[in-house]
């Protein structure tokens, strides 16, 4: 299979959109864009305007324009171009449209100057998929894309803290590292392991109080509000204490580098940090 160009596009699934086949016609439009914003101004009785209110990142439909024609992903056309077109379209149709909306990797890979980044959304269709023909073995269409979650994520990102040594980890995003695949591993022996970010202003913390066994440990996941103990499996959510992030979060980290330290009130264990980068 041979991608155009072959190091920077996009896949649903690990499959290609971007094939002798199959392709994303342009370069701009919305899957380029940005989020509209959450959220709303309270207006004041006596006051003019409006006061302003935080926002938080919305749900998103980008639009792909694409072609798709008969010939195999390699751009052969064999002897049966119009067979081929029909069942290159039905492949694209059952690989965006799903019959009970079911949610699909949507990949892209992008080259910021510094090298290939890639990163991933779960995308459903939201309309779309009508060819025009150009010729009999060919058409154009658009397909819209609802990514209900508007943030493309990279690969996770691994941290390892001591106990008393302030770490830089680099949240490589666009934006602050949202919870999703955030957490907190609080591995013993640890007393009261507690985990405290530094740079952002004011400081954002979050602790298990209690003591953790040497071999054991306590699992803070950001995004799903629970504290899992390695050995049993069992609900730690009682020993949970934080000081928020700025939208109720466990954890936060702003976009860049973060300055996280490691404190305990006993025990030399470790915290293992999970981060997901979140791009536009």
């Amino acid at each position: 299979m041979v991608n155009l160009p072959s190091t920077i596009y996009w896949d649903v699934d690990g499959t290609s959109l971007q094939t002798w086949a199959r392709n994303i016609s342009t370069l701009g439009g919305s899957r380029w864009g940005v989020p509209s914003m959450r959220g709303s101004n309270i207006m004041v009785p006596g006051r003019a305007g409006a006061l302003w209110q935080p926002k938080v990142a919305d749900s998103r439909t980008i639009t792909l324009a694409m072609w798709v024609r008969g010939t195999d992903d390699n751009g052969v056309l064999g002897t049966t171009p119009k067979k081929t077109f029909t069942a290159n379209w039905r492949a694209l149709q059952q690989l965006l449209w799903k019959p009970d909306g079911t949610q699909f990797s949507l990949t892209k890979r992008w080259d910021d100057g510094s090298g290939v980044k890639s990163a991933t959304a779960l995308a459903e269709f939201a309309g779309g998929l009508e060819p025009t023909m150009m010729g009999p073995y060919g058409a154009k269409f658009t397909v819209d894309l609802l990514l209900a979650d508007p943030y493309f994520y990279g690969t996770q990102v691994t941290s390892t803290l001591a106990v008393g040594v302030g770490q830089v980890v680099n949240n490589a995003g666009d934006v602050p590292a949202t919870p999703y695949g955030m957490s907190l591993k609080f591995n013993g022996a640890l007393t009261n392991g507690k985990v405290t970010n530094s740079t952002v202003s004011p400081n954002v913390w979050a602790q298990w109080t209690g003591a953790i066994s040497g071999g054991d440990g306590i699992t803070l996941d950001v995004d799903e509000f629970t504290a899992i103990k390695q050995s049993d499996s069992s609900n730690q959510i009682g020993g949970v204490s934080y000081s928020p992030g700025p939208n109720g979060e466990w954890f936060y980290m702003a976009k860049g580098n973060n300055t996280l330290t490691l404190t305990a009130s006993a025990g030399a264990g470790t915290c293992t940090f999970k981060h997901r980068p979140a791009y536009l």
